[in-house]
């Protein structure tokens, strides 16, 4: 069973234990929206971005189309593009398993013990030199090119496949909002050789957390930034503990007396505390409702917590685009860039809209205003009813409460590229 692939390489070295747990992959719209970018970014090298766009999703169309291309590889000659390898960090030895896999590694031949990940790009420098550089386009937390376990892997990968001495790391960060920066650093023998038994340790620390649950034991757990996204997150001792003392005692989670009483050391633990087990809470409430979708759940006294599909308004947001040009262009292009900025991005909503009109608004009113300009929406066919599956507590057929959380995916239709 392999250890850990090297875009899990960070989290397994900063805590073994999550390897061995349960894995429960989490689609999320930041990460399906991740995907989808990078697929652009790559069509975009290789045919140009107007062709590019005819191949990715409709509701990512616009996204990608403001996606900054400035700062990333231009010339396909002089790099490769989504570099697959398979490392040995127990030998010391990597081979290239091909270009643009998706993520089939085992079929290109990985075995079951290397550690396996695709750099977005790769290119040759000079006879001694291989230049590995890898593109983020959300608002994760993010660790210095110099220090991340994934980069490092990659690069070590590429010396030892190639023959290399040396390599430069980068980290390219470009947003959907035009914003992003770089960071880069070399490395040389030294450092590589530091990366491989930095991550021949995390795997072998892997290794016993997975005998230690094979023996129905704990495995050592340390919580940190790297929880948010963690595959085990759900199945978590850790999380668990926290919660069945929500359960329990609330209020001694959050602070033991008045805060008044507390210390800035404390205070900023409480913090920190509060805002863990407010993330907790939601996770456990996804999971409940969740598991509601599947057969619903009786609360008591005739309560019952189940799902329902209620019709819900959308925003096209091309069609508002045009519509709120035209509305606004009396009031000139400054106005006109300044609404079109907050209201009309990939997630352009009624409440969007309303946002971003309100500081013209004037004596108007902004509900009224904000009709007009919905109004003007509808008649050129930017409005359209889609589902939208909740889960909520009822009683006698009527629901009174609608803040379940929703999970990503809930309209059950498949987020693929297009052929």
């Amino acid at each position: 069973m392999r250890p850990f692939t090297l875009s899990q390489a960070d989290r397994a070295a900063a805590c073994p234990g999550s390897q061995a747990l349960d894995q429960t992959p989490r689609s999320t719209e930041a990460a399906y929206r991740g995907h989808v970018l990078h697929a652009f970014v790559r069509l975009a090298l290789d045919m140009g971005p107007d062709d590019a766009l005819q191949m990715i999703p409709e509701d990512m169309r616009l996204a990608c189309a403001q996606f900054p291309l400035d700062g990333i590889p231009q010339d396909p000659k002089a790099y490769a593009g989504e570099v697959a390898y398979a490392l040995d960090v127990e030998q010391g030895t990597a081979r290239e398993l091909g270009r643009d896999l998706a993520r089939e590694y085992d079929a290109a031949g990985a075995l079951p013990h290397e550690l396996v990940g695709a750099a977005d790009f790769v290119a040759w420098v000079g006879d001694d030199t291989v230049d590995v550089a890898d593109l983020k386009t959300g608002r994760g937390q993010l660790v210095a090119a110099a220090d991340s376990l994934q980069l490092g892997g990659l690069a070590l990968a590429a010396t030892l496949a190639y023959g290399r001495d040396r390599a430069r790391v980068r980290l390219l960060v470009r947003r959907e909002d035009g914003s992003g920066f770089y960071d880069e650093a070399w490395l040389d023998f030294f450092d590589l050789e530091g990366v491989r038994i930095k991550l021949r340790n995390a795997a072998r620390a892997v290794a016993a957390a997975r005998q230690l649950v094979e023996g129905g034991k704990r495995p050592p757990l340390v919580e940190g930034p790297w929880c948010t996204y963690c595959p085990a997150y759900s199945t978590c001792p850790a999380k668990f503990a926290m919660v069945r003392q929500l359960a329990a005692a609330p209020a001694e989670v959050v602070a033991d007396g008045p805060i008044a009483a507390l210390t800035d050391a404390e205070c900023a633990f409480a913090w920190r505390r509060a805002k863990e087990a407010i993330k907790i809470l939601v996770g456990v409430k996804a999971a409940i409702a969740n598991r509601a979708r599947q057969q619903p759940i009786p609360l008591g006294n005739g309560w019952v917590l189940r799902p329902a599909t209620k019709p819900t308004e959308g925003v096209n947001p091309e069609v508002a685009r045009k519509t709120i040009k035209a509305f606004f262009a009396p009031r000139g292009e400054f106005i006109q860039g300044a609404i079109l900025e907050k209201a009309c991005t990939y997630e352009t909503s009624k409440a969007q809209i309303g946002r971003a009109i309100q500081p013209y608004a004037g004596h108007r009113g902004l509900k009224r205003l904000k009709d007009d300009v919905l109004a003007a929406i509808k008649r050129d066919g930017g409005i359209f009813e889609k589902p939208n599956h909740r889960v909520s507590e009822y009683h006698d057929g009527l629901a009174v409460d609608d803040d379940a959380p929703q999970l990503e995916g809930d309209d059950d239709q498949a987020m693929e590229l297009a052929p």
